[in-house]
């Protein structure tokens, strides 16, 4: 929403409440916090401006230059509070403003750059937002590059006037990059009129106009310096083998023909279906780097696309510290970036135009009619080059109904896979469709090659990646016998897969302590090795202190460790600024054992959504400390993998009279929510809703089994349970 100074001081002082109001049409924010923040924090801004030593300023903040609310950065669903716009010396210039109606003064630097201890819990520091805006806008802002525009940022709080510890240590250098101010008179007075001096003087209506309608593009040469990060001989994590390789070649096979063979780009959609440990994520992170260093590819966008919030955070934690740089993130994007407009901007259009809104299973109505209504789209048609799709079995087709709902697009404008290959020329999915455990992940290779073909995009045949292992020591034999476990095979035939890649306990080589010496009744430790020699350590407990303390003497060599679960407790911690000093009564498990209660907390998601600290252990993070503090589950950790796991099987999934069931009490996965209601109605437990509930949990429970590198720890609560899977090992 672009105003003059002028306009915005004349609002805010007279007409405030019409102000937010047009703020929550925008953004398609509106609830009494948000309000409240608006009401308190424009004031003191329209104040701190109209402030007398702003007058060597007058040309800028008399009014005739130009301001953002509530921007949202293109291709990104960040939005920044208020951006100025203008010039400085000749050169065109951009200033964020990231405006904190906080409390301040008794908060605390964090233990790292970048972090902030709040009453809240751990956050992210303030200047560092606005860096990530910043760093974000120089890489990847169209405008930015046309213009050769500088960009800049500070921070105001609106609400104190201390800020003394977010200039400490060790924050001090970011805080001088991009500086702190308060309403309090010595910011307004003197360094708040210096940091504009220094930075926007002089008002460019023509610049102003550019950036509040540039569109994500990507500065070819800054996705290079990523890109020889990510393919530097180091960087081990990104090597390819086997099936991976022959993937890759296929891509760049499939790629040229699309590009470069014909008179103009082809659209094209590629599918690649692998099972878990097949090295989906790796081809994904090497075909980016490979495509953005190719010089015969042409200008224009590539880039990696998540389908989760828990991937989007991985994915950028892994750019940004691969790269160095925080505007390395930017490369990475999300689904719903690919949609047109936001719901409040059809809303609108729609009530424009009088149109009447389909419903989502008519939507390409409405996707008709938006064409029609509005020419400029935050994602123009094959806008991007290459578009790599990782997890692409969590993509969400409202044309069913498990596909509607608050997921951060408008389901009224179609399934996410038809905008993603829509916007792109070349479009990339990588998949594996028994990962697709919650409600609304519901597209299949059927969909994204029927829309494909609907929009004239090539569809070459499927690159499989079945017969891949990279995980479970590579195992194949493993991962096979998880499979037929879980999908309630025979138990003759379970054994004999088992009887593959595992050994009986007496047959096992040797490890440190705390290992006895012979699995006993009470305690059956099972380590296996499959049939190339190679060592698979799988341990089953009848006591989760037993395998914490297992996993802990594994863990102490240097390797990674992690605890996991099915959401078969409630997330009781969720937003509790510090879940770990909680009592053992007030953790999320608190269970009932053998030797005593066994407490641990879910992970924590600082910031609501970012789930890298549960999953790369970022420094100053409590995983960092201590690698066993929290438990993860499903949806957090899928993608990812970790040396060794400790699974907690609760009482969600058990075996009863020699078939699976599910306990509907114990099932607390949210994105389950609609299964577990259909099977709550059934009067029989041997429905379909019932079926289709036990199915998603068994596609859970495959992706838990399927993260380790060298071996899994289970804890079954369940007797029955534990019984059948000892007789599955044999």
């Amino acid at each position: 929403m672009i105003v003059t100074v002028n306009e915005f001081r004349s609002r805010v002082e007279s007409d405030l409440d019409s102000l937010v109001s047009d703020l929550e049409l925008v953004t398609g924010r509106s609830n009494p916090e948000e309000r409240q923040a608006w009401r308190t924090s424009l004031p003191s801004v329209s104040r701190a401006f109209r402030h007398p030593t702003f007058a060597n300023l007058h040309l800028y903040f008399g009014g005739r230059g130009n301001l953002s609310l509530e921007y949202q950065l293109p291709g990104s669903f960040s939005w920044a509070d208020m951006v100025l716009l203008g010039r400085h010396n000749g050169r065109r210039s951009a200033v964020f403003v990231e405006l904190k109606n906080w409390q301040t003064r008794n908060d605390q630097p964090g233990e790292t750059e970048g972090l902030m201890q709040r009453h809240t819990g751990s956050t992210l520091h303030p200047s560092e937002q606005v860096r990530g805006y910043a760093e974000y806008s120089q890489e990847f802002h169209s405008a930015v590059q046309d213009y050769d525009a500088g960009v800049h940022g500070c921070v105001l709080f609106t609400a104190d006037r201390w800020c003394g510890a977010y200039r400490e240590e060790p924050n001090t250098r970011l805080s001088r990059e991009y500086p702190l101010f308060t309403t309090a008179d010595e910011d307004t007075l003197s360094g708040l009129p210096a940091f504009f001096a220094d930075r926007l003087t002089e008002p460019d209506e023509a610049f102003a106009m550019g950036f509040e309608a540039g569109v994500y593009r990507q500065d070819r040469n800054f996705c290079r310096q990523i890109a020889n990060q990510i393919l530097h001989p180091d960087s081990k994590q990104f090597v390819l083998l086997d099936n991976q390789r022959y993937a890759f070649a296929k891509c760049w096979e499939h790629i040229q023909q699309a590009i470069f063979r014909s008179e103009s780009p082809r659209p094209t959609a590629i599918i690649i279906d692998g099972p878990p440990g097949s090295g989906k994520s790796v081809i994904a992170a090497r075909l980016w780097a490979f495509l953005v260093r190719e010089s015969r590819l042409q200008e224009g966008n590539v880039v990696v696309v998540t389908t989760s919030q828990a991937q989007n955070s991985n994915w950028s934690y892994l750019f940004r510290t691969t790269a160095g740089r925080q505007a390395a993130q930017g490369a990475i994007i999300k689904a719903n970036s690919f949609y047109p407009c936001s719901a409040s901007k059809f809303n609108n259009l729609a009530q424009q135009f009088g149109f009447e809104p389909r419903k989502a299973q008519a939507w390409r109505e409405n996707v008709a009619f938006l064409r029609n209504a509005s020419p400029e789209s935050q994602m123009p048609d094959r806008h991007m080059l290459v578009s790599i799709v990782d997890e692409a079995h969590a993509l969400i087709n409202p044309e069913h109904s498990d596909g509607r709902g608050q997921f951060g697009f408008d389901p009224r404008l179609g399934p996410q896979a038809w905008q993603i290959i829509r916007g792109s020329v070349v479009s990339i999915f990588l998949l594996d469709s028994k990962q697709a455990f919650r409600d609304r992940e519901n597209t299949t290779v059927a969909d994204i090659k029927f829309w494909a073909t609907g929009l004239g995009a090539e569809t070459p045949d499927t690159i499989s990646l079945h017969g891949s292992q990279f995980r479970c020591q590579g195992s194949k034999d493993y991962a096979d016998w998880i499979e037929a476990f879980l999908s309630s095979a025979s138990c003759g035939e379970i054994s004999a897969l088992a009887r593959r890649w595992h050994r009986p306990a007496a047959t096992l080589i040797e490890f440190p302590e705390p290992q006895p010496a012979v699995a006993d009744e009470k305690k059956p430790y099972l380590t296996n090795r499959h049939r190339s020699g190679t060592a698979f350590d799988f341990r089953v407990y009848d006591d989760p202190h037993d395998m914490e303390h297992d996993l802990r003497a594994r863990i102490a060599t240097d390797v990674s460790g992690r605890l996991a679960a099915s959401y078969s407790v409630p997330w009781t911690t969720q937003g509790a600024p510090h879940p770990h000093d909680l009592p053992p009564e007030a953790q999320d498990f608190h269970l009932d054992t053998p030797s005593g209660k066994w407490s641990r907390v879910w992970n924590q998601v600082v910031n609501g959504n970012n789930y890298s600290q549960f999953i790369q252990g970022a420094p100053g993070s409590r995983i960092a400390k201590d690698q066993l503090a929290e438990v993860g589950c499903t949806y957090a950790i899928r993608g990812f993998d970790f040396d060794y796991l400790g699974i907690l099987w609760l009482h969600d999934l058990v075996w009863r009279d020699g078939r699976w069931a599910t306990n509907i009490e114990h099932i607390h996965e949210s994105g389950l929510s609609r299964a577990k209601s259909r099977a709550g109605n059934e009067s029989s437990s041997d429905g379909p809703a019932h079926q289709f509930l036990t199915q998603k949990l068994q596609e859970a429970y495959r992706i838990l089994f399927t993260r380790a590198i060298k071996g899994v720890a289970v804890y079954v609560a369940d007797r029955e349970t534990r019984e059948h899977l000892m007789e599955a090992l044999g």
